[in-house]
């Protein structure tokens, strides 16, 4: 995930029927260089991972 660019990112979150998309630059107060796995890993851009 840090081999791509913020602009390269698009998250999802289903809640239901319904999915939202997003992409990373849309996103306030993200640096271009934050770590964006660790991030997404501790749920900070609220796509988290089902593992």
């Amino acid at each position: 995930m840090n081999l791509f660019r913020k602009h390269q990112v698009f998250l999802t979150e289903k809640d239901g029927l319904y999915s939202d998309v997003w992409r990373l630059d849309s996103m306030q107060g993200l640096r271009a260089d934050d770590n964006l796995y660790a991030k997404y890993q501790a749920g900070a851009f609220g796509a988290v991972p089902n593992l």
